[in-house]
């Protein structure tokens, strides 16, 4: 595996963490505060995150789960546009 490889897997880590961390703080936030304004926010970075995760299961040969991880993806993402 070249070293390519290794730093484009762990950037695609680094930013599913990343958006998972953002989409828990959002919700946590929209939770606590009974303020769900930003859920526009967090359904959009949900998506992007498994977005993100479909691409990590795509770069391990794990084709079936990586469509159904942008199928959800795009289902997010329109159901966060179309709502808000």
């Amino acid at each position: 595996m070249s070293l390519h490889l290794i730093e484009v897997e762990k950037l695609l880590k680094w930013l599913q963490i990343s958006l998972g961390i953002i989409v828990l703080s959002l919700s946590v936030y929209g939770l606590l505060s009974g303020n769900y304004a930003f859920n526009f926010y967090m359904f959009l970075f949900a998506g992007l995150m498994l977005f993100v995760g479909g691409l990590n299961e795509l770069k391990e040969k794990r084709k079936l789960t990586a469509m159904f991880s942008f199928l959800t993806s795009a289902f997010v993402i329109y159901v966060s546009i179309y709502t808000y």
